[in-house]
């Protein structure tokens, strides 16, 4: 198999993740809570008249949440056709585009604000993938930006080995993430935590589209975890289930004047 054959192979099997996961993807606490989605949206700023771009828009969530209180002028772009029909009948008024943050058939200094929550740790490049965003913006715009991490760099190891049974993905710590926004050219960066309290395991896990023999594995390695993790995230058992605190991260970078 040749080099493009590995990479069209990896293309196809992402797209049948993401076919399979748009099914459930509305029923995952984290991505329709409010409180997360409202804090993370009051980092835009928004002003009548700007023009957004939600890069990994998903099923339309940040989309349909703008369009009840502003008015802005709003394109979401995602890689999944199929996370795109479903976004496409949540929000009327949006100019939806299949494409990749890393290679965007757009024109530079366009965007007032761009918005990427919980879609990076996908990206392959994510420097290129910054790169992209800092290059559509128009000078003065801001990259909003929220990403879930773990709540302490003593977590991590365990946090890896998590991930690793659900997906190819990147971790982050706060520090690297603020790094990324720096060498890719943004200024003035701020970062913000968010707690999100009370979150179910066992929603998560049934609603990621996973197997069940991946589900137990998982739910295996959250009940097994060290002491340090089990405190950290503030676990509350409830029957077979685990509620924990999850710790996100809304960063703000702009593009220089």
């Amino acid at each position: 198999m040749n080099v493009g054959d590995e990479k069209g192979c990896g293309q196809s099997r992402d797209a049948d993740l993401w076919r399979s996961r748009s099914k459930s993807y509305d029923r995952l606490k984290w991505a329709s809570d409010g409180g997360l989605l409202h804090f993370f949206i009051e980092q835009c700023e928004f002003k009548p008249g700007m023009r957004l771009l939600d890069v990994g828009t998903g099923t339309g969530h940040v989309l349909k949440e703008v369009q009840q209180y502003f008015d802005v002028e709003m394109f979401g772009l995602d890689l999944s056709p199929d996370m795109i029909t479903i976004a496409r009948q949540k929000v009327r008024e949006a100019m939806l585009i299949i494409s990749d943050v890393q290679a965007m058939a757009l024109p530079d200094n366009t965007f007032d604000v761009v918005t990427a929550r919980m879609m990076f740790h996908h990206v392959d490049d994510v420097m290129k993938g910054l790169k992209e965003v800092l290059r559509v913006l128009k000078p003065g715009g801001r990259l909003v930006f929220c990403e879930g991490v773990p709540p302490d760099y003593q977590a991590m190891d365990e946090y890896i080995r998590i991930f690793e049974l659900k997906e190819k993905r990147h971790t982050f710590l706060d520090s690297m993430l603020l790094n990324l926004f720096h060498w890719s050219g943004f200024t003035r960066i701020t970062l913000r935590p968010y707690y999100m309290h009370r979150v179910s395991l066992n929603n998560w896990l049934q609603n990621s589209e996973l197997t069940k023999s991946i589900q137990d594995q998982i739910y295996d390695l959250h009940v097994n975890a060290s002491p340090a993790f089990q405190q950290l995230y503030r676990y509350e058992r409830v029957g077979d289930d685990l509620l924990m605190d999850w710790k996100f991260v809304v960063l703000v970078g702009e593009k220089a004047s």
